[in-house]
């Protein structure tokens, strides 16, 4: 235990420090419709650019440490304000909306002041154009208090994304009580496709559930043409993956691709 509160204080001095001192940085990766293989929005991901180790650290290595210390409501924020900040210089160089979708922790949605961060964040963005993804696990166990914050994101014509759907928790319920846009099939749930049968026949099913209730679906994780086949003949609304491109940084961004 000692050990374990010594490393979390180590973490929590350096992220902070670099939340200080302006070491993250977003990445963006594409997501494109199944069918035409068009750009249909992009997702902002964390990467911190650690200068006292002089390299980029991946988010699964960090982002866990910010949610047990709390940091992550602050680099939460950042990642909101700045990930609206780029989608508006995107919509102004676009005759369409470009949707840039964040993701949030559970700790965030159950913040106090997430929804006045988030309303002074779109300040000059075309509707619809933040969309907000939500762990299905944070759903499933803050059901009660998840509805509020959502309804009140809704309310100001934001877009929710259930993230990390059927990635073994209880989807159905998430499905019925929550005000949604979308669902987004876990990376892992794709990644069997290829190999078993079952798995394609509960995408299949999740697929036609979803568009049943009127909501958009899509699969990340998307690595062969394979699976994009696969998912393009289920229905599948939007397809993310290293198929389609790494995640990026905005000046690497081009709006006409795909």
């Amino acid at each position: 235990m000692l050990h374990e509160n010594h490393r979390l204080h180590y973490m929590y001095t350096r992220l902070y420090r670099a939340w200080q001192e302006d070491e993250f940085r977003l990445h963006f990766q594409t997501l494109v419709d199944a069918d035409r293989r068009r750009l249909a929005g992009f997702e902002a991901l964390v990467r911190w650019y650690d200068k006292s180790e002089d390299r980029i650290i991946q988010p699964g290595e960090f982002l866990p440490f910010a949610e047990d210390t709390g940091l992550i409501v602050l680099i939460g924020d950042w990642i909101l304000r700045e990930a609206c900040r780029q989608a508006r210089l995107w919509n102004r160089l676009s005759s369409s909306t470009v949707v840039v979708a964040v993701n949030l922790a559970p700790v965030q949605l159950l913040d106090v002041d997430l929804v006045e961060q988030v309303e002074a964040a779109i300040e000059g963005l075309p509707a619809g154009a933040l969309k907000l993804e939500i762990p299905e696990q944070c759903l499933v166990e803050h059901a009660r208090a998840a509805r509020s914050p959502l309804q009140k994101l809704k309310s100001l014509g934001v877009q929710l994304a259930i993230d990390e759907f059927g990635a073994g928790y209880s989807s159905i319920p998430a499905l019925i009580r929550f005000p949604y846009d979308e669902i987004k099939l876990s990376r892992r749930f794709i990644a069997k496709l290829q190999v078993l049968p079952e798995a394609r026949v509960l995408a299949a099913g999740m697929i036609d559930i979803a568009h049943k209730l009127g909501k958009r679906v899509v699969a990340v994780g998307v690595e062969t043409e394979e699976q994009a086949g696969m998912l393009r003949d289920m229905g599948c609304d939007l397809l993310q993956g290293y198929l389609f491109g790494e995640p990026g940084l905005a000046g690497q961004i081009n709006l006409k691709a795909g």
